[in-house]
């Protein structure tokens, strides 16, 4: 779709897509990143936060037709998604400790063991959307602070006890 559209962007992000794929999963010198906890992050904070941006560019400038300008809310979003990539990468784990241990990977869980991979997990969780919180709440915009502001009693109505 890249190369049909025309979009760099698009071609770029499917290229990283593919090699840090490759390095996640293939059994080779310096690769197979799944079996090291901290490349395991780094993979799935670049698939899945840093790999936005060229999205971003491609829906700027070949869908939209805009100028390319890096915004706050581009900035938070990527934040926003390393952080919760970072959690993915964290309990993706947990339920594989049994299997690990056999093939001889040493994961996080494994490490801290699974209750504390899991609360440092929602730790993060609960930081990333109290940051989401705070930027709702601080927007210019009254309809983002009382959406915000509605969710937000919503969610402690609800689910803190």
């Amino acid at each position: 779709m890249g190369v049909m559209l025309r979009s760099p962007p698009l071609v770029i992000a499917l290229v990283i897509r593919w090699i840090v794929g490759a390095a996640y999963s293939i059994a080779l010198p310096l690769l197979r990143w799944k079996a090291s906890p901290l490349m395991a992050v780094v993979a799935i904070i670049i698939l899945n936060g840093i790999n936005v941006l060229p999205y971003f560019v491609h829906f700027q400038k070949y869908v939209l037709g805009r100028h390319l300008v890096f915004t706050k809310p581009l900035l938070f979003s990527v934040i926003f998604m390393g952080i919760f990539s970072v959690v993915l990468a964290f309990l993706k784990d947990i339920p594989d400790v049994e299997g690990d241990k056999e093939f001889g990977i040493r994961t996080l869980p494994m490490i801290l063991g699974k209750e504390r991979v899991f609360s440092i997990s929602i730790s993060m969780l609960l930081l990333a959307y109290g940051g989401a919180a705070l930027a709702g709440v601080s927007s210019p915009f009254l309809l983002c602070k009382l959406v915000t502001l509605y969710y937000a009693e919503f969610f402690l109505m609800h689910f803190v006890r």
